[in-house]
């Protein structure tokens, strides 16, 4: 059985800590000019927190409201429920549920309209993110616990059940079908809908700023802070990860970075990465023509830029520029490998006014 939402006083941690927005957040990427002003600093901060969905979700709040650290630690319960329902982990979950019967009837309104738009997301991505990973997770799980990698017939199979077209649904009914083989997973969207969740908690009880995170990997930033239009979050290195490439002031808009620096693992001495391509069912490849390091995604809601942060990194370099360009509400940076002690970064969509780069670390090509 899931745990019960913890308690919000248990979890409300009211400290003003000067660094707490941007410190708590660097994980992304970017470049600028040589005569950049400094980025907006960070202001004090009151910043309540909880573990849910196997990580660390936060919220920062501009000091002086007392009543709006109450609202904050409600959001994060709201977090903390909706695992309850998505998480393929726990076997009474409505998504394993589902997963478990391979259809369903009367979907709960908020589950049915994330599987909606996520079924929109991996058509309108050529399939570069999927809502259906379920089985080829499980697989390479399962192999890495073997020590062993599999095999092409093995992946193309897993393939085979990612594709948008195994997962059927009517709206009328709210009803779902899942094809044969194929496994709900929405690890890749499910912490930017919690977020979004949240924040809509907050905005109906017109708290005016707040920042928002889920596991550092993604942010929603609303409103003002410390005399900015909005709030800095740091950009970190995805190459030399204890140091920074710069800074974004995210304002009413949400991002979510992908990579594959910190999570991967290594058999006989090949370097596998954690994100999959559910196109092929490998892992996607940063040194493949085209590879990508790192990603930062932004669009208007959580959900959107989280899955999105996949789908660009798993796209590629190319595609990934050409997926931006033809859809100007979503932003990215996108990061190549280490070039001469630089990273190649490519940004499209992105304000330029809210963007601080470190012109040392970073090598534009766009």
């Amino acid at each position: 059985m899931p745990s019960p939402a913890p308690n919000r006083r248990a979890f409300l941690t009211g400290v003003a800590a000067r660094d707490a927005a941007v410190d708590a957040l660097a994980d992304a990427v970017a470049g600028d000019e040589d005569a950049a002003p400094p980025p907006p600093a960070a202001g004090d901060s009151v910043r309540v927190a909880q573990r849910s969905m196997a990580c660390e979700f936060a919220c920062a709040l501009n000091p002086g409201d007392r009543s709006a650290v109450m609202h904050a630690g409600d959001a994060l319960a709201i977090v903390h429920e909706l695992e309850g329902q998505l998480s393929i982990y726990r076997p009474d979950s409505e998504v394993s549920r589902l997963n478990d019967a391979g259809a369903a009837n009367d979907v709960e309104p908020g589950l049915f309209g994330l599987l909606t738009r996520a079924k929109e997301l991996a058509e309108r991505t050529d399939g570069a993110f999927t809502p259906l990973a379920g089985s080829l997770v499980a697989a390479w799980r399962a192999a890495r616990a073997e020590n062993r990698i599999l095999d092409e017939a093995e992946a193309a199979r897993e393939a085979e059940h990612c594709g948008a077209e195994n997962l059927t649904l009517d709206s009328e009914t709210r009803s779902v079908r899942i094809g044969e083989g194929a496994r709900i997973d929405l690890g890749g969207i499910g912490k930017g809908y919690a977020l979004d969740r949240a924040a809509a908690h907050l905005i109906e009880q017109e708290i005016p700023a707040f920042l928002l995170h889920g596991g550092r990997s993604s942010v929603l930033a609303w409103g003002p802070h410390h005399g900015s239009e909005g709030w800095p979050v740091g950009l970190g290195d995805p190459h030399r990860t204890t140091r920074r490439l710069g800074t974004v002031v995210l304002q009413d808009r949400a991002m979510a970075t992908s990579g594959s620096n910190v999570q991967f693992y290594r058999h006989r001495g090949r370097r596998l990465g954690h994100l999959l391509d559910p196109r092929t069912g490998w892992p996607a490849d940063p040194d493949r023509p085209g590879g990508l390091l790192s990603v930062v995604a932004f669009a208007e809601s959580a959900e959107a830029a989280d899955a999105l942060a996949t789908a660009l990194f798993v796209l590629g370099l190319p595609a990934a520029t050409a997926f931006l360009d033809a859809n100007p509400a979503f932003g990215g940076i996108l990061v190549a490998p280490p070039k001469g002690g630089q990273l190649p970064v490519t940004i499209r969509n992105v304000d330029p006014g809210s963007l601080f780069l470190d012109p040392a670390a970073v090598l534009r090509v766009d």
